[in-house]
């Protein structure tokens, strides 16, 4: 047990980038499962404090406003090319 084999020096860095990779996978599996459970939480909420009925169309509401600003963007995007 004195001086580290030529087989612990290689395997070392190994381990450490694994171990960077499986806490960086746990990272984003943590955020994917957070954002599935609180943008669905989010438009619930939205949409019981604003009283709109709890439907599939009362809930996404909000995002039908982000449609719009979309199209309007295509649309005037198509008219500046032209």
């Amino acid at each position: 047990p004195g001086r580290p084999t030529m087989s612990d020096t290689l395997v070392a860095p190994l381990e450490k980038s694994r171990d960077a990779r499986t806490g960086c996978l746990k990272n984003v599996c943590l955020f994917l499962l957070s954002l599935s459970v609180l943008v669905p939480l989010g438009l619930v909420a939205s949409a019981a404090v604003a009283g709109r009925p709890l439907t599939h169309q009362g809930m996404t509401q909000p995002l039908s406003g982000l449609n719009f600003a979309l199209m309007r963007f295509a649309r005037d995007f198509s008219r500046a090319k032209a």
